[in-house]
This record gives structure tokens, C-alpha cells and sequence, in this order.
């Protein structure tokens, strides 16, 4: 019995789509790409979460000027996932890195070589802002991991003040439907937010 499988693929102008020809699969590095562009390539599947942060990412290409941007469905492109997967299973291979996570997850390559991950929230204006400001920086890459971690932290402090958990009603006071006074909680303790003032 035969089964077409469908696939999700980008569908924007500003998003290539990358196939395993596009990939060095018959090196030893096969995750490396033949683009020498600052490209950041979205790698996923057909989960749910998949599906849903390739709208946030075609949202980011069709505003965003500067790096190319590239999508790769590793269910249609097995040979990819292929590649991933091997790669994970040697340890000192220099793009072990790369290999942690599950899909789907966002790197950034430069010159044909993987050098960083895309390590913020799923929010259309803060990943426009690292691709614009940070994906083309020189020292942006993994082994500069005090640089890194600033960046993921500011992009999460900026989620987390956009995003405020709420317990209760608004914080106007107004309780809906004649709720309790409201208990707001804001995402970062005053101290963190002090300092970023």
C-alpha cells in the first residue's frame, strides 16, 4: 500500500530551501554548507512546534535585510538528518555542538561553516533583532561563549519583560468578572530590571 507523505516547506521568496546538495554530506565536516553567505538556516521536522516557529521564521526573513535565510525539512531531506546524527555520535568532532539538540533548532553559518546557534525565544521582533545585529558580528561564533551567553541572556530578559507572568487579573486591579485583587508577579526581580534600565 503506498502513503504520500506530505511535507511542510517554506513558502517565502526570501527563504531558500535547502536540499542535500547543498550540504558537504561526502566530507567529513557534512554539516557544512556551499553557501559562503552569512546564512541562518532553520532546520525541522513536522511537529507542531516545527510548524509554528516556521511562521515566526518566514515572518523574520520577509523583514529582515542583510544574512540570507534558508529552511531544511530533515524529515524530507533525510540525508541531513543522517548527517546530524552521526555527527553526535563522535564526541571531539568540532561540530558535536551542533548535534545537541532536537529539532528544530536555528544556526547561523558563516562561510559555509556552522558557527553559532539562534539560543532566544520564538518572538518575531527578537530574533529579527539577532539576525540583523548579531548573526553577522565576527566574534558571534561558539567558542566565544562569554559572548554567548550575553546575548541569549539579553534576548531572554527582553522576552521575559514583553511577556510578564500574571497570577490573578490585570494588573490594573481590575479583577475580571469580579475576580480577587490581582497578585503580579513581574518576570524579572526589580534588581535584574534596575540593571538594565
Amino acid at each position: 500500500m503506498n502513503f504520500l507523505q506530505s511535507y511542510t516547506l517554506p513558502v517565502s521568496n526570501n527563504i531558500k530551501r535547502f536540499k542535500e546538495s547543498d550540504f558537504a554530506l561526502e566530507t567529513r565536516d557534512k554539516i557544512c554548507i556551499y553557501d559562503d553567505a552569512c546564512n541562518i538556516v532553520y532546520f525541522y521536522t513536522e511537529s507542531p512546534d516545527s510548524k509554528r516557529v516556521l511562521g515566526i521564521f518566514k515572518a523574520v526573513a520577509e523583514s529582515v535585510a542583510g544574512p540570507s535565510f534558508a529552511a531544511c525539512n530533515v524529515l524530507l531531506e533525510k540525508g541531513i538528518a543522517t548527517a546530524f546524527m552521526e555527527i553526535s555520535i563522535i564526541k571531539d568532532h568540532p561540530f558535536h555542538w551542533a548535534t545537541t539538540r532536537p529539532f528544530p533548532f536555528i544556526i547561523v553559518y558563516r562561510k559555509g561553516y556552522p558557527i553559532n546557534f539562534y539560543d532566544g525565544p520564538a518572538d518575531v521582533a527578537i530574533m529579527a533583532n539577532f539576525c540583523m545585529n548579531v548573526a553577522n558580528m565576527d566574534n558571534f561564533h561558539i567558542r566565544n561563549e562569554a559572548l554567548s551567553v550575553k546575548i541569549r541572556n539579553e534576548m531572554w530578559i527582553e522576552y521575559r519583560m514583553k511577556n510578564p507572568l500574571i497570577i490573578g487579573p490585570t494588573p490594573s486591579g481590575v479583577a475580571p468578572q469580579g475576580g480577587p485583587k490581582p497578585i503580579y508577579i513581574p518576570a524579572i526581580p526589580y534588581r535584574e530590571r534596575k540593571e538594565i534600565e
